[in-house]
């Protein structure tokens, strides 16, 4: 039976502890900052954290009241999101409200949404962030420069690749010398490794193979 390829999150020393840091601060209301290169797993780990609060997770590439609206929608609140003028009724319904932010891809955040979020963690409600660690793009390095007093409220917690010996304890589907072509292929990127291992696994399912194998593999690479 080939592994569920898209339920795998690989839990390392660094995951697991990273998680452990992560949930212990929600539980003080405080806030995490996950960054990390390009598929490296960090839009996994905010997916993985059980905080006992309710949970809203932010669309980054919406304006502020769109966000404000979606928001309060996930929390139970239904509210008019079209209607411009009611930010502020919105951000005082999100300011009344105990829950945890999460958010994806923070290097999308409008400059505009940073100092309401502001508002939200310090009034008890923390975020878990995942951000980009780029030499071109990092959220760490913009957050410093731009808005140092938002990045002191974040504990920044820096993800390494994973390993593949760490995938292949995640991915009993898989043959073990099968997760080294596929990694390599991938060049340590989890994305790439991720659409790879989609496309070998389902040729194993049409194959009727227990496993996927490296003569498999290596016909997507």
């Amino acid at each position: 039976m080939i592994a569920n390829r898209k339920e795998v999150f690989v839990r390392d020393k660094l995951r697991e502890s990273f998680l452990n840091v992560i949930n212990n601060r929600i539980e003080r209301g405080k806030s995490s900052l996950i960054i990390g290169q390009y598929g490296s797993g960090k839009t996994g780990l905010p997916g993985q954290v059980k905080p006992k609060k309710r949970v809203a997770w932010v669309n980054t590439v919406q304006p502020v009241h769109i966000i404000f609206a979606d928001i309060l929608e996930q929390l139970g609140r239904k509210v008019n999101p079209r209607n411009l003028q009611n930010k502020g009724l919105y951000l005082n319904m999100i300011l009344e409200q105990q829950f945890v932010m999460l958010i994806d891809e923070a290097n999308d955040i409008r400059p505009a949404f940073y100092p309401y979020l502001k508002r939200i963690i310090d009034s008890g409600s923390p975020a878990v962030m995942a951000g980009l660690d780029d030499d071109r793009r990092s959220i760490e390095a913009y957050l410093s420069e731009n808005c140092p007093d938002i990045l002191s409220r974040f504990r920044v917690l820096r993800l390494k690749p994973v390993d593949s010996e760490d995938l292949k304890k995640a991915m009993p589907g898989f043959e073990t010398d099968t997760i080294d072509v596929l990694y390599g292929a991938a060049g340590g990127n989890l994305r790439i490794f991720s659409d790879l291992c989609d496309d070998a696994a389902d040729k194993a399912v049409e194959m009727k193979s227990e496993k996927v194998t490296v003569a498999i593999a290596v016909l997507f690479v």
